[in-house]
């Protein structure tokens, strides 16, 4: 292994979003912090529609949300009202992605914000089945 100062060191590749050394094999951590910081930038939980007599319910499983809309259009605004409202913190917006007719994804603008709501949505379930 070579140390950074070897003038070598700038023969580097990508390969998969990790950089590696092209003589010695090293792969380099920033690399890999790097995906790891891009993952999270991209947060989002999955969610489903589904409709339940003249109303649709849009559901989060992963943090046991539901709310509903008369079409599925208002249910998807409500469903991002609803993670904005969870989450409580000043300027944060959700954001749907509709996948399909009844699939979708949901992001925020924080996402330390909803790392935090994820955690207490699952302490809360976590307890909930404990005591019943």
């Amino acid at each position: 292994m070579h140390r950074e100062t070897d003038p070598q060191i700038t023969q580097i590749k990508a390969e998969r979003d990790v950089f590696i050394c092209v003589i010695c094999g090293s792969r380099y951590v920033i690399a890999r912090v790097h995906t790891a910081l891009r993952t999270l930038m991209n947060m989002r939980f999955e969610g489903n529609l589904v409709r339940d007599g003249k109303f649709w319910l849009a559901e989060i499983p992963l943090l046991d949300g539901t709310t509903q809309g008369r079409t599925r259009a208002e249910a998807l605004t409500m469903i991002a009202d609803w993670l904005e409202t969870m989450v409580n913190r000043p300027h944060f917006k959700a954001e749907v992605h509709p996948r399909g007719k009844v699939e979708f994804e949901v992001s925020g603008s924080d996402t330390t914000a909803m790392t935090a709501l994820l955690q207490r949505r699952s302490q809360r379930l976590a307890f909930s089945r404990s005591s019943g």
